[in-house]
């Protein structure tokens, strides 16, 4: 189930792709956009108007870099590639679980369970939730293996275009 809403009253997408257009100002993705005073949003690379309807376009864009973010972690994580989880994770991410109920870092959770795990047996993965607001996100990923059920929450944040893990919290659950 995907979180998103489609936007139905032009009003409300005007201000939804002024606030978003802002964002990708600010987060450095959106240096070639400029707001006029009339609202209009306007690509100064090219001259175009973005359409109001492009709005839900955005979104759906969204949820792709942010799909494609987490195959590349679940990539990342098959191969025990520590340069690629590097990519998706944010550089002071936290792990969070019943076992690490204070935290641990990405660094020590990477080296010590991920690294350190020979166990060749894959996972199956399913992604549950995906809710976007602005430059952040959360997904919530479900990974089965064997008798075990891993929940993973994750919060992503949106940062010079790409979208990184800042914070994993899972429920490990043992099927019986």
């Amino acid at each position: 189930m995907m979180a998103f809403r489609k936007i139905k009253s032009k009003l409300h997408a005007t201000f939804v792709l002024i606030i978003f257009c802002k964002i990708l100002i600010l987060s450095g993705c959106g240096d070639n956009l400029e707001i006029l005073e009339d609202g209009q949003v306007i690509n100064m690379d090219t001259d175009e108007v973005i359409e109001i309807d492009e709005i839900n376009d955005v979104a759906e864009l969204m949820k792709n870099d942010i799909m494609i973010m987490l195959q590349k972690f679940f990539d990342g994580f098959d191969n025990r590639d520590y340069e690629v989880l590097k990519e998706v994770f944010h550089p002071n991410a936290y792990i969070y679980s019943t076992y690490f109920k204070d935290g641990i870092t990405f660094e020590l959770w990477c080296t010590k369970y991920i690294l350190g795990d020979n166990n060749p047996e894959g996972f199956d993965r399913e992604v549950l939730l995906l809710d976007i607001t602005g430059d952040t996100a959360i997904a919530k990923v479900e990974w089965r293996r064997a008798s075990r059920t891993y929940t993973d929450y994750y919060t992503l944040f949106l940062r010079n275009g790409s979208w990184r893990i800042t914070q994993k919290i899972f429920n490990l659950k043992f099927d019986r």
